[in-house]
């Protein structure tokens, strides 16, 4: 169980793999295997054995199938439980597949992916919780970093840019929808995650984070799932966002779990 105020105020959490954080990277791995129709060895070097495009075809398709699958949905339910979030109060977003593969941050259609931002400039609740999941051991040159000196601290952005009606998360085809991202260089330097399979990285919604480039041989496979506890909202409950200009709120594409 996390301690969601303690989140808030900024504290990142690696809590150690538990049941539910297997169950969820197992069930993940087992439909990325079938997907792209290789054992753990070889999907980590994926990027060595498919062409380009195939491998997006197939990644879009993995990303689809992790979002909408019924047993990882139930996984990452069951893992906001574990943290402490009711499950009567539970919204939570769908569970993203994330997939960097070496030397991503040098093609054009993918640099979007490497921009540094807060997801509540996405039109995220400030009362949301991120919870990462590696599906392969992850260090400092194949992982993401935060900026715990910017959080709180107003950073120049184009957040005003998010128009909630416009924008697909992880769309399949590459479109002209602004993507916000900082403008300046964080304060601070980075905090760069380090972490082992099936290990949570648990971090406020507001934080300044990024995807760090791939610079280790083997591709990168992630998953995520964004929980928010609906009384947090309510009464207001959540992480500073002073630098937050986006329009909309995506809440109310997140899933109830109440009956």
């Amino acid at each position: 169980m996390i301690d969601r105020a303690a989140i808030f105020r900024g504290e990142i959490l690696t809590l150690a793999s538990s049941a539910e954080s297997t169950v969820l990277a197992r069930a993940a791995l087992a439909r990325l295997r079938a997907i792209y129709e290789c054992d753990d060895d070889a999907l980590r070097a994926i990027h060595e054995t498919l062409p380009a495009g195939a491998l997006w075809e197939r990644t879009t398709k993995a990303r689809t199938v992790i979002a909408f699958d019924p047993a990882i949905r139930a996984a990452s339910v069951a893992l906001a439980v574990a943290l402490g979030f009711s499950r009567a109060k539970l919204a939570h977003d769908a569970t993203r597949l994330r997939v960097i593969t070496p030397g991503m941050h040098r093609i054009d259609a993918a640099r979007r992916a490497f921009y540094v931002h807060r997801d509540t400039w996405y039109g995220s609740p400030r009362a949301q919780v991120n919870a990462w999941i590696p599906l392969f051991d992850v260090d400092a040159r194949d992982s993401f970093a935060l900026w715990p000196s910017a959080f709180g601290v107003k950073v120049d952005n184009d957040s005003h840019t998010f128009d909630p009606a416009r924008f697909e998360f992880q769309a399949a085809r590459p479109s002209d929808m602004p993507y916000p991202r900082a403008l300046a260089t964080p304060p601070g330097e980075p905090y760069f995650v380090r972490a082992r399979a099936g290990e949570v990285i648990a971090f406020a919604a507001a934080h300044l984070h990024g995807t760090t480039r791939n610079e280790t041989r083997t591709t990168r496979f992630s998953i995520d799932v964004r929980f928010v506890d609906l009384d947090d909202v309510s009464r207001g409950v959540g992480a500073p966002d002073d630098d937050n200009a986006s329009r909309g709120d995506v809440l109310d594409r997140y899933t109830r779990e109440a009956s």
